[in-house]
């Protein structure tokens, strides 16, 4: 389930009871059909529950928000706390739009007692949240810290709030936390126009009071393959073609990384500049666009730009918050020495990368090239070009893209892109299939999956073959595959696509024959933010299509092995251990709602989140590579249970272990399409992360090699948790897998 989080701008909610019901859109792990599920709030006045009974599908997906990751950021906490106390000074009325836990709020609240004033000039707070699982944790959060009256909480949007209903009078002081890693996403120029206008006094004071994106032109490698999949492909000799030019050079992309693990593989090409300021004490605009000339400082490629965004909390400016990757962290013109700028590793706010066109710009030291950026209501484009006009201007751009079918955009995601590119991985794939092809003089190959690498190498494999491709995510269609089949040449079997799910395949559907060859990557758009072992999809598919299958029909993959290893993850364990107070605010009812690890009281378990954990912070493997268990697609889909022990090889603490799968396409396990960690470095999958409850401290059985990560520990050989012991079980019912993990 995609992450949430509380949005200002959210869909409309009307009011809602205190016990209500309330439909939520789910995927079912294991089949991929959404189903809709009744969910039952009931209020936790009545029942005394960890989250007001909130359903357990609502906690499942609130693990996934970055509501916990926000809350252990003390420099995030510490920077509003100040710039709080010193806007509400005097302040009669003050309003937190996206209230979330209330923390803000509560800050406010506080400050304002402090003051010392008046019972009769006590001031007031309204804070509004439209997310109900949210609005009724922040109730009840409020309640433990004996806030009572202090805040008057709305569950409603801020756009949806007027003055004499809502609020008895117009606010002077704004509050609000409504920022994603690009800035807009999550509606700040929307909110703050409407509060500007409607719900604010003239001049009103905010916080934040200011925000500036910065960017920089860089090249990588690693950047370039997760975009130009056609450049990519262009330096390959598979003869599989995936991406077009025409379709795909000229579309923008973005995405949110943590761009400091590039930072050996990134060449910096011109120093930060600005981009865009925003001045939040007023309504801001709509849209906007700004031009300016860039030095070019080395010579290379420009792929990509790399762009941050830094606040400045108060109107003194004394108090910033920076989310600028590290190289510029304490270099920058911005940074007050007044204010601690230390900032720490998280998850909740990164750098946003702009992907250049195709190849990128080729650049020299000494050049100019002239930036455009341009702003809408929730987002921020660039164009590039050189002094001498090469590139391709906005307009032109933006016409090619209407004129171009945008095909398969949901599933080419630059994690994807740098899959379908990676030669090893295409190898693998091309490879598996001519060999389930070779002694076949015609065959039926159904591909289930969303794989339109799997679905054009087994189309090149034998003319003679007939492809039928399912494509459930409806991302690729069959104008997209006549086009790549027309662009490798004669020599390439039919294809039949069918947007459809694997289960509504029927015998009509292969002309009366049986399948020969069924084959998967296995990729499902649907699954692609999710645990790496949903792709098992692919065994409940197989199992359903007994009947179709001839009698020695070919199966790819043939087995996965679920596979892991321990890990030292300080900066990830920290962005989610358990919270007991926040700026001195009680916190601890939240932990069992979000997964937290460390003192989470049984029996709530801390879950297994996907991550990319090379985007994750220090990171050290503290044993070999082990596997938890083996699934035999050749039998139907079983319960499944594995055990296995493995040698602490490093001493240190264990923060949990890192988990995923591998696929073996062929029956002896010569190919092998892993989507494992690569020891931390930058790669185009996400494992599953399961951390423990608390650091173990653990030691390598007879000589005690040290993480250079970690503290010395004080082991010795007898004491120390040298083995480690791992047990694994599938449910083949619903798809999911508990793992437990003990120490001897």
């Amino acid at each position: 389930m995609e992450q949430l989080r509380s949005r200002a701008m959210a869909p409309k909610q009307g009011a809602v009871p205190s016990s209500a019901v309330m439909m939520q859109q789910s995927l079912n792990k294991l089949t991929g059909q959404v189903e809709w599920n009744v969910v039952r709030l009931h209020d936790d006045q009545d029942d005394g529950g960890e989250f007001g009974g909130l359903a357990e599908e609502v906690s499942e997906a609130l693990t996934m928000t970055t509501y916990l990751d926000m809350l252990n950021d003390t420099t995030r906490n510490r920077a509003y706390h100040l710039a709080i106390q010193k806007a509400v000074k005097g302040a009669r009325h003050v309003l937190d739009i996206g209230a979330g836990t209330g923390l803000l709020s509560m800050m406010a609240w506080r400050s304002m007692r402090e003051e010392g004033r008046s019972k009769e000039d006590e001031g007031s707070i309204t804070a509004c949240e439209s997310f109900l699982p949210m609005f009724k944790l922040a109730r009840k959060l409020l309640r433990t810290n004996k806030v009572g009256a202090g805040v008057r909480l709305i569950h409603k949007r801020s756009d949806e709030m007027e003055v004499g209903i809502d609020m008895h009078c117009r606010a002077d002081v704004l509050i609000s936390e409504i920022l994603d890693s690009e800035l807009l996403g999550e509606g700040l120029i929307p909110s703050l126009r409407h509060a500007h206008e409607n719900l604010l006094i003239p001049n009103a004071r905010c916080v934040p009071h200011r925000a500036t994106i910065y960017a920089q032109l860089v090249e990588c490698e690693h950047l370039w393959k997760c975009h130009d999949l056609p450049g990519v492909e262009s330096r390959l000799a598979d003869g599989v073609v995936l991406g077009q030019s025409d379709y795909n050079q000229f579309q923008g992309r973005s995405a949110a990384m943590h761009v400091d693990p590039l930072a050996r593989q990134m060449h910096l090409l011109s120093e930060p500049f600005e981009v865009f300021t925003f001045e939040l004490s007023r309504a801001p605009d709509e849209c906007g666009q700004h031009q300016r000339s860039v030095a070019i400082t080395n010579d290379g490629r420009a792929h990509a730009l790399v762009s941050w965004w830094v606040l400045q909390l108060d109107v003194e400016g004394e108090i910033f918050y920076s989310t600028g990757p590290k190289w510029i962290k304490h270099a920058s013109a911005y940074e007050n020495p007044e204010f601690d700028l230390q900032i720490e590793w998280c998850e909740h706010w990164k750098q946003v990368v702009w992907f250049l066109p195709g190849k990128g710009l080729l650049v020299s030291s000494g050049d100019e090239v002239l930036v455009t950026a341009s702003h809408d209501a929730v987002s921020v484009s660039y164009n590039v070009m050189s002094s001498q006009g090469s590139g391709m201007p906005q307009e032109e751009i933006a016409k090619h893209n209407i004129d171009c079918p945008v095909l398969f955009e949901a599933s080419m995601t630059p994690d994807r892109i740098g899959v379908l590119g990676h030669e090893p991985w295409r190898e693998g794939v091309r490879l598996a299939a001519e060999t389930a092809l070779r002694c076949q003089k015609s065959s039926v190959c159904v591909v289930l999956d969303d794989s339109l690498l799997m679905t054009m190498a087994s189309a090149s494999a034998d003319a003679s073959v007939q492809v039928i491709a399912m494509f459930p995510g409806r991302a690729v269609g069959q104008e997209y595959v006549d086009d790549l089949s027309r662009t490798m040449g004669p020599n390439v079997g039919s294809i039949n696509v069918m947007n459809e799910k694997a289960t509504s395949l029927t015998p009509e559907n292969l002309g009366g024959r049986k399948v020969d060859v069924l084959m998967a990557e296995p990729y499902y758009t649907s699954s692609s933010k999710m645990l790496p072992w949903r792709s098992l999809r692919f065994w409940y598919e197989r199992t359903h299509l007994t009947s179709l299958l001839s009698e020695n029909a070919r199966l790819l993959p043939c087995r996965a092995s679920l596979r892991g290893v321990a890990v030292n993850m300080p900066d990830f364990w920290k962005s989610r251990r358990f919270i007991k107070s926040v700026e001195g605010f009680d916190h601890s009812s939240i932990n069992s709602v979000f997964g937290a690890c460390g003192e989470l009281p049984l029996p709530h378990e801390v879950p297994i989140l996907p991550y990319a954990v090379w985007q994750c912070g220090q990171y050290e493997e503290l044993t070999d590579v082990f596997t938890v268990m083996e699934f035999d697609f050749s039998h139907p889909i079983q319960t499944m249970e594995g055990v296995t022990e493995v040698a602490v090889s490093r001493t240190g603490p264990c923060h949990g272990i890192v988990l995923w799968m591998d696929w073996s396409l062929n029956p002896d396990g010569s190919l092998v399409l892993s989507t494992g960690p690569a020891g931390g470095r930058p790669t185009f999958w996400k494992q599953g992360v399961k951390l423990f409850r608390s650091p173990i401290e653990v030691g390598a059985a007879g000589a005690q090699q040290k993480s250079h990560l970690s503290p010395p520990a004080s082991l010795n050989e007898e004491s120390a948790n040298s083995l480690m012991k791992v047990a694994g079980l599938f449910n083949s019912c619903n798809g999911d897998l508990n793992v437990t993990v003990s120490f001897s």
